[in-house]
C-alpha cells in the first residue's frame, strides 16, 4: 500500500454507509482492505456488501496476508 505512487486516504472508522459516502466525497478509486490471518474467507472476500465491486486481490505467498481491492458501484 505504500508503494502505490499516488494520493490515498486511510479508511475512516466508520459504519459502510459512513465509508461510502466519504469515499464518494473524496472521489476514491478503489477501496483497499488488509488481511492478516485465516479468518476470511474467499466467498466473503469476494462478495463484498451492496456499493463495492471485487476487483482483485494480493495474496503473500510467504505470510498470512491478503489485500482486497474493491471499486464503488453506482
Amino acid at each position: 500500500m505504500y508503494y502505490l505512487d499516488g494520493l490515498w486516504t486511510p479508511e475512516p472508522v466508520a459504519d459502510l454507509p459512513q465509508l461510502l459516502q466519504f469515499a464518494r466525497k473524496n472521489k476514491v478509486d478503489l477501496v483497499v482492505k488488509e488481511m492478516v490471518g485465516d479468518k476470511h474467507s474467499d466467498a466473503e472476500i469476494m462478495a463484498p456488501p451492496p456499493g463495492l465491486v471485487f476487483v482483485g486481490l494480493y495474496r503473500s505467498t510467504t505470510r498470512n496476508y491478503q489485500v482486497a481491492f474493491y471499486r464503488l458501484c453506482d
